[in-house]
């Protein structure tokens, strides 16, 4: 009995194996924060062949925002929700992939590594395993497969969508009390969290920590930079009520002082974009930042790089 179920459990993996191959999940298998980080960095660790990534977004959960559907296909995002830029950087100089370039994110400079999640997708052993077999990478788990399939949650959206709009219609709209309450419950969490946002953005952390991450950019910068891939930093944009506080200001002047020979993608008008709490963007205006960063992306960064291509081939001739 234990030998037949062993047998059959073991059919079952190769068949899984076999298909997550070769079809890969078209739609988001994530099933917590956690989860969706993992499977953001395994698909830059693992990638191969015409998967290649060339250019590679790293930040926070700021970033992680960016609708990166309205990016050409070439670009990955190492944003990790709830995460640090040191934590793609990491992982960017201890894999052999070679981005062309990478877009590191400088509005949350000043946070540490995850080094309980960084160290767990590095781990050799598990590297090993999750390159050669599918069936271990994290966006091929069954239970993610089959439990966030797409088209099942379009579906049943659109039609929830349906029904409230012809009962709108139909029925005079009357707030119950519980609804009243989870509306102002709502608004005090995000007046809650906006005031948050502007204590910390209104306060710098003590110099020798300023120190500290500006040595840790400059470092990791350097070395990245030796493979031959080009760093480019960029700024998201966060509620106009924030953007000019002490600790961005202080940020930017880093960046200008440490950083001259970088190019840097400039933080657009705060007036033009919508958040949720202050920092994280609406769906609507991450889409309108994706669109501003695609646009000076082709415009300044792909213009200069082909100007300096032609210049070289002229010399030669």
């Amino acid at each position: 009995m234990i030998k037949k179920a062993l047998i059959f459990c073991l059919i079952l993996c190769v068949v899984h194996t076999i298909i997550t191959g070769y079809y890969a999940p078209t739609w988001s298998t994530a099933q917590h924060q956690e989860h969706s980080n993992f499977i953001k960095a395994e698909k830059y660790i693992h990638q191969v062949g015409s998967n290649r990534f060339d250019n590679v977004i790293i930040g926070s959960s700021l970033s992680a925002r960016i609708v990166m559907e309205n990016l050409p296909e070439n670009f990955h995002n190492l944003s990790f929700l709830g995460g640090s830029i040191h934590d793609g950087l990491e992982i960017i100089k201890n894999t052999s992939n070679n981005p062309k370039r990478i877009f590191i994110e400088t509005n949350n400079l000043f946070v540490d590594e995850n080094e309980k999640f960084v160290s767990s997708l590095l781990n050799p052993v598990l590297c090993f395993a999750k390159t050669h077999l599918t069936i271990f990478r994290s966006e091929n788990q069954p239970i993610g497969i089959f439990g966030n399939y797409r088209y099942v949650d379009a579906i049943f959206g659109r039609t929830l969508t349906f029904y409230r709009a012809l009962m709108k219609n139909i029925l005079p709209y009357k707030m119950s009390k519980s609804a009243k309450t989870k509306l102002k419950n709502k608004s005090k969490t995000i007046d809650f969290m906006f005031q948050q946002r502007l204590e910390h953005y209104s306060n710098l952390p003590d110099e020798s920590i300023i120190r500290k991450f500006t040595t840790l950019l400059s470092e990791d910068v350097s070395i990245i930079e030796q493979r031959n891939i080009q760093v480019i930093f960029f700024e998201m944009p966060v509620s106009p009520n924030l953007s000019g506080l002490k600790k961005p200001i202080e940020i930017r002047d880093i960046i200008n002082k440490h950083f001259v020979k970088n190019q840097f993608i400039p933080q657009p008008d705060c007036k033009d974009y919508k958040t949720t709490d202050g920092t994280h963007l609406s769906r609507e205006s991450a889409i309108t930042y994706a669109k501003y960063f695609k646009e000076y992306f082709f415009a300044n960064i792909l213009f200069e790089d082909n100007k300096a291509l032609l210049k070289t081939h002229f010399r030669k001739i």
